[in-house]
């Protein structure tokens, strides 16, 4: 990301987060200064992926 030293532009992150997973929105929350928002928009996958179902399915 390119940004201008004292800018006060907002900046705006696009997120596209797996439906399953709960901890991307807080993460980048904390990882960002005010100055970012974060839009995220959750995905239904066709296919359940074995990462991402491995807790719920255990």
């Amino acid at each position: 990301m390119y940004s201008k030293a004292g800018s006060n532009r907002q900046i705006r992150l696009g997120l596209l987060v797996p439906a399953g997973n709960t901890t991307f929105e807080p993460d980048f929350h904390s990882a960002f200064s005010s100055q970012v928002s974060i839009h995220s928009h959750r995905v239904v996958a066709q296919r359940s992926h074995a990462f991402e179902s491995y807790e719920s399915n255990g």
